[in-house]
C-alpha cells in the first residue's frame, strides 16, 4: 500500500492533489465505475428486500476487484456483506467479514459492532464484551453508543442471572448434602 504516494488530476483547469489511495482506478475507466456502482445499489436493494442470499453473492461480486476500490470504501462493503451474514445467521463469515473489514480501515465502528453481535451468537462472550466496550471508547457515535450500551447491559443481566443460577446449584447441592449427612445420623 502506497498511500501516501501523490496523484495530480486535472479539476476545472486545477491541478488537484490526491491521496493515491483515493485514485481507486484509471479515471478513464468509467465503466469499471459504473458497474460496481450497478452492483452495490442491486445489493442494497435486495438487503432491503431481504433478499440475503442475492445481497451476499453481490457484494462477493463487488469484493472480486477489491484490489482497484479505497480501502476505506472495501471496509464497508465487508461490514454491509457481514450485516448479511448476520441476516443469514452465518456468524462465523460474519466475523470474518468484519475482520475484513477492519483490517482495510481500524475506524469502522459499525464493523466492530457487527462483529460483537456475531461474536454474541458463537457465545464467544469475552470476546464479544471487550468488543463492545472498544465502541464506547473509541466511537462517538450516538446510535452506537446506544447499541453497545444496550448489548453490555444485557450481557451484564445475563451474567448475573448465570451467577444466580449456579449460586442456587451450589445451595440446592449443599441442601442434599445436609439431607444426606441427615439421613446417615439416623441410620447409625
Amino acid at each position: 500500500m502506497g498511500g501516501k504516494k501523490r496523484a495530480t488530476a486535472r479539476d476545472g483547469g486545477e491541478e488537484v492533489e490526491r491521496d493515491e489511495e483515493e485514485v481507486s482506478y484509471d479515471e478513464d475507466d468509467h465503466d469499471f465505475a459504473v458497474n460496481i456502482a450497478r452492483l452495490l445499489r442491486d445489493a442494497s436493494q435486495c438487503y432491503a428486500e431481504e433478499k440475503y442470499a442475492a445481497a451476499e453473492k453481490l457484494y462477493a461480486q463487488v469484493l472480486r476487484d477489491a484490489d482497484h476500490i479505497p480501502l476505506k470504501f472495501r471496509s464497508t462493503i465487508h461490514s454491509n456483506r457481514a450485516a448479511v451474514c448476520i441476516k443469514l445467521e452465518l456468524w462465523r463469515r460474519a466475523v470474518g467479514e468484519c475482520d475484513k473489514a477492519l483490517h482495510c480501515y481500524p475506524e469502522n465502528g459499525v464493523a466492530l459492532l457487527r462483529r460483537a453481535d456475531a461474536l454474541l451468537h458463537l457465545e464467544v462472550v469475552g470476546e464479544a464484551y471487550s468488543s463492545y466496550a472498544a465502541v464506547l471508547d473509541l466511537f462517538e457515535d450516538v446510535e452506537l453508543h446506544a447499541h453497545a450500551r444496550h448489548a453490555l447491559s444485557m450481557l451484564e443481566e445475563r451474567e448475573e442471572v448465570e451467577e444466580g443460577r449456579e449460586g442456587k446449584k451450589e445451595t440446592e447441592t449443599e441442601e442434599e448434602e445436609g439431607r444426606k449427612g441427615r439421613k446417615e445420623g439416623k441410620k447409625e
